[in-house]
């Protein structure tokens, strides 16, 4: 069956022009089928002219932790490690800290202890996502990284809870380093990628002269209609081997075709019984998660690829997205059939996961009133909106009991606010004095592997209402902040809530200027 039908090409035009969006990549694969009709691409990889094809680089973004999870499977299975003493075999019920014992310390020495390899590919460690902790000077490396851990707060108990966690992933990756004595990059050359012939897949930026798609941010969601105002902005490509294999994989819609095949298939380096211990379940994902419209029953997280049911099939799969991209693998094993897609707009996972299950609900014949295609644009929408509706709740909540004037002013003037603050975990905040209709306030942006810009106003004396926004998420959210006077008079620093799972987790900005 061929699934590029010109009812799927118009759809697709019109998704691209709703959100925005300059180009997509898709490859499908189902049982051997393997014919170039079975990828293509729409748009463009660069504005203005140049056209996107099955053969562009794109960021495969979080789909790189299948990746890492699949070399690992190989390693553990290796004679290297299985004729290894007993002391220095590993299993994924290893703990990290026998693996990289040096760099892998945490603020409790007991989860430091216990945390496995298994619990880092499997997010239930309770370190939340710290995403504005790195990528900055001082934590650049995959060691640096895993070093910076020591600096940061732990939110759940392990093994308690599902918590999305990059930089678990940046460990298990170090560590991955660490026993073979290679970079990822050529160890999953070695093991994958040269293996399934996936020439054109590289670990980071490559560098020899490729054709990259250009990634872009758009400055307004549009609504139901597509009707927003706004600009297209050309993002940086960056190179993101600090983070490894949590995402910085690029790749082509056709290598990717390959890396199904191998998957569905149980063929080439992995076998069926890795297969099965890679999409074993580990952990139960919550029903508050963005993807819960998409998917029916319990969704699992397993080794780099989360798990549920859509319509009696069994579906795994694996979204990601960095700033300005976004891409998503789909498979159904049952069926021996798996969609791939990457794109160069922020939040691609979700604004073009209709378009995905589209060729899903082809395959498997969906009645029109009951195919999910039909709604997941609407449910995203929704999302939107519902978190930027509850952004004055948000505010409430933080401050319930804050009077409708400020009774209490700050002790300094605003603008000597104004200046650079520094945190061990998450390095500094700049904040510059600026002022609009709304009154004056303090404005941050960081640049990070994941940027983010902060607006800070005086709520009543040293209490501040923060606003964030993150490069990869659209929506804004609050956070509370508190400025501190010492005995002298001077401004002493800030107490920030920076982690949004963490509200009332204050972290010390200590001014060095």
């Amino acid at each position: 069956m061929v699934p590029f039908t010109p009812d799927f090409d118009e759809i697709v035009a019109k998704t691209l022009k709703k959100w925005h969006t300059p180009g997509i990549a898709f490859s499908v694969v189902h049982n051997d089928e393997t014919w170039s009709k079975q990828r293509t691409a729409y748009g463009l990889a660069r504005l203005p002219t140049e056209p996107a094809a099955t053969s562009t680089l794109y960021y495969v973004c979080s789909t790189t932790k299948a990746i890492l999870c699949a070399a690992w499977a190989i390693y553990l299975a290796s004679p290297a490690n299985i004729d290894s003493d007993g002391s220095r075999r590993i299993t994924w019920s290893t703990p990290m800290v026998d693996i990289i014992r040096d760099d892998f310390v945490l603020q409790d020495a007991t989860t430091t202890n216990a945390i496995t390899l298994e619990d880092c590919v499997s997010h239930r460690t309770g370190m939340p996502r710290h995403e504005s902790s790195y990528g900055r000077p001082g934590v650049e490396t995959s060691r640096d990284i895993v070093r910076n851990l020591c600096n940061l707060p732990l939110h759940n108990t392990l093994r308690t809870h599902f918590e999305y966690c990059n930089t678990m992933y940046v460990a298990a990756s170090h560590a991955l380093e660490v026993v073979t004595g290679s970079s990822n990059a050529k160890m999953f050359r070695k093991y994958l990628w040269d293996p399934l012939e996936m020439h054109e897949t590289y670990g980071g930026m490559p560098e020899k002269q490729k054709s990259v798609a250009t990634g872009y941010t758009f400055s307004h969601v549009p609504g139901e209609q597509g009707e927003a105002s706004g600009e297209l902005r050309e993002e940086p490509n960056k190179d993101l081997e600090g983070i490894s294999g949590a995402g910085y994989v690029m790749s082509t819609a056709d290598d990717y075709a390959k890396w199904m095949r191998c998957l569905l298939h149980g063929s080439g380096p992995l076998s069926p019984e890795m297969i099965k211990e890679l999409w074993t379940p580990r952990t139960i994902v919550p029903d508050d998660e963005e993807q819960r419209e998409h998917f029916d029953g319990v969704i699992c997280y397993c080794l780099g690829w989360f798990k549920a049911t859509y319509r009696g099939q069994e579906v795994v799969w694996h979204p990601g997205g960095v700033t300005g991209a976004g891409s998503c693998v789909i498979l159904l094993p049952k069926q021996k059939w798996g969609v791939t897609f990457f794109a160069n707009i922020m939040g691609a996972s979700a604004l073009m996961s209709s378009l995905a299950f589209w060729l899903i609900d082809d395959l498997l014949s969906t009645p029109t009133d009951e195919r999910k295609s039909a709604f997941l644009d609407q449910q995203y929408i929704t999302a939107l909106e519902k978190e930027r509706d509850s952004l004055p709740k948000q505010q409430v909540k933080l401050y319930p009991n804050v009077p409708d004037r400020r009774v209490a002013p700050l002790s300094l003037p605003l603008e000597s606010y104004a200046g650079t603050y520094q945190h061990a975990g998450y390095g500094s905040l700049n904040f510059v004095y600026k002022a609009d209709s709304e009154g004056a306030y303090l404005y941050a942006e960081v640049s990070r592997t994941f940027g983010a810009e902060y607006i800070f106003r005086p709520v009543n004396g040293e209490h501040w209402l923060g606003k964030r926004w993150v490069s990869v998420w659209p929506a804004k959210g609050a956070l509370r902040a508190r400025s501190k006077i010492g005995a002298d008079g001077k401004l002493k620093g800030f107490e920030i809530a920076m982690e949004p799972e963490m509200p009332d987790t204050m972290m010390w900005f200590a001014r060095t200027e």
